[in-house]
């Protein structure tokens, strides 16, 4: 979900009669991160399932470098 931080409007206007032609509405918004992602492919996954339980917070470790 984006949130809009910054929003201006700029009015172009005929200097003669003072009709205004049109009205640009520039919006800036900022984007969410994307939160942190791991590769990992099938093959790999099954090797990582069959490791001991006790290999998991060491190669949690490894994981987030």
């Amino acid at each position: 979900m984006s949130k809009t931080v910054f929003r201006s409007e700029k009015s172009i206007v005929d200097t003669e009669t003072g009709e205004i032609k049109r009205l640009e509405s520039i919006n800036t918004v900022r984007l969410p991160e994307e939160p942190p992602y791991v590769k990992l492919y099938l093959d790999d996954l099954v090797r990582i399932n069959d490791l001991p339980k006790s290999t998991s917070k060491i190669l949690y470790q490894f994981v987030r470098k």
